[in-house]
């Protein structure tokens, strides 16, 4: 039966994600599922990286999957403390559950583009663009609802909470990934 209740969340995401959220929060549930999205979406988003330096081995796949996984928990406590200024209630394990498993449709969508670039290059990424664009406007809807459900506030409540975590946590962390790049990226 615990199959069935996973796979059916899994589903039922991509077309009900409120709803869906909300019973995984009443039931405790998502929480593995949601940190397994990020730490994917991490290791994908560092597919690029390890493809143009081949070089750089498995450590790649390694610092994705840690960004992913760390990053979601700077996330979701982030987002869960601006969130109190809008009057949310929401625990980090729930924020960080609506987060991650939010992720999903991203995360399909960015392996589809990376396997894409790799078997037929750029041009062809830049040619299908319109075929992205709609997945990652609808992934954006799905992160909203997710958390509109879990942070138990209003679509612009949780839009301009999400707003605010994506300023404070967007700039420093690209300033930081500049400062450290170099450092451990390379090659000598």
């Amino acid at each position: 039966m615990t199959e069935q209740i996973n796979l059916s969340y899994v589903c039922t995401l991509w077309y009900k994600p409120r709803k869906t959220m909300q019973t995984l929060i009443e039931n405790g549930r998502g929480h593995r599922a949601a940190l397994i999205v990020a730490i994917a979406s991490g290791m994908i988003q560092a597919l690029p990286v390890y493809s143009s330096n081949e070089s750089l081995g498995v450590s790649v796949y390694l610092i994705g999957a840690l960004v992913g996984f760390f990053g979601l928990y700077l996330f979701a406590w982030l987002l869960r403390n601006f969130g109190r200024w809008f009057g949310a209630q929401a625990s980090l394990r729930e924020v960080r559950t609506g987060m991650g498993l939010g992720l999903m449709p991203w995360l399909l969508c960015f392996l589809v583009l990376f396997l894409l670039r790799q078997n037929f290059g750029s041009s062809a990424v830049g040619q299908y663009f319109w075929l992205f664009f709609v997945p990652l406007v609808y992934g954006y809807i799905i992160v909203i609802l997710s958390l509109t459900a879990v942070l138990r506030l209003t679509l612009l409540k949780t839009f301009l909470c999400l707003v605010l975590t994506i300023i404070f946590s967007l700039f420093p962390l690209t300033f930081l990934f500049q400062v450290l790049a170099p450092l451990l990226f390379s090659t000598q």
